[in-house]
């Protein structure tokens, strides 16, 4: 579970992505790429906030990596 704290970066994040025109991952570190754009379309759908999805429901925005 996410503090409060937490979750405020994020979303301090997400506004300063959006403005900046989108999100960038940095190419390393083994970590799992999602598919951004539709993750937040899905929330948005379901007038749920992304940070209380599921792994199950995580999984399904996951990216192939390029650098695998």
């Amino acid at each position: 579970m996410w503090t409060k704290e937490e979750k405020q970066a994020v979303y301090d994040l997400d506004d300063e992505a959006e403005k900046a025109g989108g999100y960038v991952e940095f190419p390393g570190g083994g970590l799992a790429r999602h598919d951004y754009r539709e993750m937040i379309k899905y929330c948005r759908e379901r007038n749920m906030d992304c940070m209380d999805l599921t792994d199950e429901e995580l999984s399904m925005f996951e990216l192939e990596s390029i650098y695998a």
